[in-house]
C-alpha cells in the first residue's frame, strides 16, 4: 500500500476467508474488503467480522442495498467516492488504536 504497509490481495472472498483460516499464516491487521462484487456473501463476510480483524469495507449505496449485505453492520464502512488517501487514512486510524 502507497504507506508501506505489506498487503496481500484476493480476487475472490472465498481465498481470503481460506487464507485466513490457515494456521501458520500470519493474521492481518486490517482487512479492506470491497463489497462491491457478485462474490461477498453474508456468511464469508461474517466469517470475516467473527475473526476479530478490523475491517474496512469499501460501498456504493448500491452495494448495501443488496439483501446478503443489509444484515451486517459495517463498523468502519467507506462510502463512494473515495480516494486511497482516505482508505490509507483509516488504515493508519485503525492500526494506532491496536
Amino acid at each position: 500500500m502507497e504507506r508501506g504497509y505489506d498487503v496481500d490481495g484476493f480476487q475472490e472472498l472465498a481465498d481470503a476467508v481460506a487464507a485466513f483460516r490457515h494456521p501458520h499464516r500470519a493474521k492481518p491487521l486490517v482487512i479492506v474488503l470491497e463489497l462491491g462484487g457478485p462474490e461477498c456473501t453474508s456468511g464469508e463476510s461474517e466469517e470475516l467480522m467473527r475473526s476479530g480483524i478490523p475491517i474496512i469495507a469499501l460501498a456504493s449505496e448500491l452495494n448495501l442495498r443488496r439483501e446478503q449485505l443489509k444484515v451486517i453492520t459495517w463498523p468502519n464502512l467507506l462510502h463512494r467516492p473515495f480516494s486511497i488517501a482516505e482508505v490509507a487514512d483509516l488504515v493508519d486510524k485503525i492500526i494506532k488504536e491496536l
